[in-house]
C-alpha cells in the first residue's frame, strides 16, 4: 500500500502547530510574503504587482554554526521548521515571525528567507527547513 504523502503533510502540521508554542493554542504563526507577479513592456524596469500573504506554521530555533575545524564561529543561523500545507515557499519569498496574514502589511518587519529546504519524501514536501538570513551571535563557551 503506498503512503499518503499529503495525509502526512497534514499530520505534520499538526505536529508543529502543538509542539511551536504552547502559549498559543493554534500554535505560532508566521507569515510568507510573495512578492507580486511582475509585467510590464520593459523587461528591465518591470512593474510589480501587489504581494501576497500566507500564513505557515513555525518551530523557531537557531543553529551554532563551526568551521571546519569544529570550532565555532559567532555566527548563529536561524533556522525555522515550517509547515508545508499552503503555499510552496521559495527562495525569494519573506517571513515575519509570529504574525497571521491577515494581521500582515508592507510595514511588518521582514526578514529575508536566505535558503529553502524542502524535505520532501516520495517528490511530496512535508515540511520546509528555512534558513534565515544569521546574526552574528555572542555564544557562550
Amino acid at each position: 500500500m503506498a503512503e499518503d504523502w499529503a495525509s502526512i503533510a497534514a499530520e505534520v502540521e499538526d505536529a508543529i502547530r502543538s509542539v511551536s508554542d504552547t502559549s498559543q493554542p493554534s500554535g505560532f504563526p508566521a507569515t510568507i510574503r510573495k512578492a507580486g507577479t511582475t509585467a510590464g513592456a520593459n523587461p528591465w524596469d518591470p512593474d510589480t504587482g501587489t504581494p501576497t500573504y500566507h500564513t505557515v506554521w513555525i518551530v523557531d530555533g537557531d543553529r551554532v554554526i563551526r568551521d571546519e575545524t569544529g570550532t565555532r564561529i559567532e555566527r548563529i543561523e536561524r533556522t525555522l521548521m515550517v509547515s508545508a500545507t499552503g503555499t510552496a515557499i521559495e527562495d525569494e519569498d519573506m517571513i515575519a515571525v509570529g504574525i497571521a496574514a491577515d494581521d500582515a502589511s508592507e510595514a511588518t518587519q521582514w526578514e529575508t528567507i536566505k535558503e529553502v529546504r524542502p524535505v520532501a519524501p516520495a517528490g511530496v514536501v512535508v515540511y520546509y527547513s528555512l534558513v534565515i538570513d544569521g546574526a552574528p551571535g555572542k555564544l557562550s563557551t
